[in-house]
């Protein structure tokens, strides 16, 4: 009776234990891909709609808000204005209290679009998370090749859809152009980076270039030597883009934790106040003069002693431009993608370089003079700067 007792005792604890070590076992080791998190599909109902499915792996769920479609085909095709599933309400680390997907859901959306049958070309933008890991996966997209039917009548309306808001639209247009808009916007930030105090000290530099050619350099001469200039001064920024794109994919969880929040705002607080002049960031005084020593060391009027020069340059201002160039460094890592982050700084950098352009090949007649104007462009980057800094600090404040 005792051996009985002790056994029933034994099997009473043990068993729990043998549950909670089979339920480890089935636990993954390592967080899934994405591939693996999130399987979205797409089918085709009729010749005017088609369905969007999401397979959700358990431990993950999708934001609602990220969730958005486009459709190209040979021929003109809009899909329609329609609502998505209200979603659960989940406390996220990151955005909040805000809608998302677990395990599966479908999206039926109406086709406007001509009477042919036709190929087309859906693409489903999204970003998710892991429950289990605490981690969370770059936005990214799925691209499906359909093949629509003949059409037999236009849609003018369906029962599943609802008008988007302005907010809604808004944001769907910006993922949509959202490369371009960015490429063009680092483009605009270059041009203005162009006239700050940071950027002067090279007008001078290729300007001596030009000028040691002598006075019968053609006007063609001077715009191949600046081009060269610049193009290798933009070299040092695209580099840096294209590593922090490359390494963003691996940052993004931890880009988005609350302590990397918190001190990237602390961060772009810093990086504001030195944009108003209450100090400066710049290298130590040796590694400047030992970069300006080989600087002046390359001839000019030669083609690489030029593009070295442009690469000096570049790394004698960059600390200089610390505070926007950190902030269009952080962004571009949250992004994940290498090749944007290496387009987007070389657009600015050749933005900083289209005066540098203009001056070199007028042979430093349109040199600009110096002034307080000059400083306006930085107070604008520092309110730009504080700007940022209260952006990051909504997604984790109440």
């Amino acid at each position: 009776m005792k051996k009985m007792l002790f056994w029933c005792i034994g099997l009473f604890w043990l068993t729990p234990a043998f549950a909670s070590w089979l339920d480890n076992l089935n636990e993954p080791a390592e967080p899934p891909t994405m591939e693996e998190a999130f399987q979205v599909d797409a089918t085709i109902n009729n010749d005017n709609t088609i369905t969007a499915q999401f397979t959700i792996a358990e431990g993950n769920y999708l934001y609602r808000d990220k969730i958005r479609f486009t459709i190209d085909g040979d021929t003109p095709i809009q899909i329609l204005p329609f609502s998505l599933p209200e979603g659960k309400l989940k406390q996220d680390d990151i955005f909040g209290e805000t809608a998302v997907f677990f395990y599966f859901f479908s999206q039926t959306l109406a086709l406007s679009r001509g009477q042919a049958a036709t190929p087309a070309t859906l693409t489903i933008y999204y970003q998710g998370c892991s429950e289990t890991f605490n981690i969370c996966y770059p936005p990214t997209q799925q691209t499906i090749a359909l093949t629509l039917p003949a059409h037999q009548q236009s849609v003018n309306s369906v029962d599943i859809a609802a008008p988007l808001s302005e907010s809604d639209r808004l944001a769907q247009s910006l993922a949509e152009d959202g490369w371009f808009t960015i490429i063009l916007s680092f483009l605009g930030i270059g041009i203005l980076l162009a006239f700050t105090p940071c950027v002067f000290p090279m007008i001078p530099i290729l300007s001596s270039i030009i000028i040691g050619e002598g006075k019968d350099i053609t006007t063609r001469r001077a715009l191949t030597l600046s081009l060269i200039y610049v193009l290798a001064m933009s070299v040092t920024y695209t580099i840096a883009g294209l590593l922090t794109g490359l390494l963003g994919a691996n940052l993004q969880a931890l880009f988005q934790t609350p302590w990397v929040l918190i001190s990237f705002s602390l961060l772009f607080v810093l990086l504001a106040l030195s944009m108003f002049g209450f100090y400066e960031l710049q290298l130590p005084q040796f590694l400047q003069n030992r970069l300006h020593q080989l600087s002046q060391k390359q001839q000019g009027g030669k083609w690489i002693s030029v593009a070295l020069m442009g690469l000096l340059s570049g790394l004698i201002v960059g600390p200089c431009l610390a505070p926007p160039l950190a902030g269009a460094l952080i962004f571009l890592g949250q992004q994940g993608d290498p090749i944007l982050g290496a387009s987007a700084l070389f657009a600015m950098s050749m933005g900083m370089g289209l005066p540098l352009l203009l001056i070199g090949t007028s042979a430093g007649t349109l040199l600009p003079k110096a002034g307080p104007w000059m400083n306006t462009i930085k107070s604008f980057f520092g309110v730009v700067m504080l700007a940022l800094a209260i952006w990051i600090l909504e997604r984790i404040l109440p």
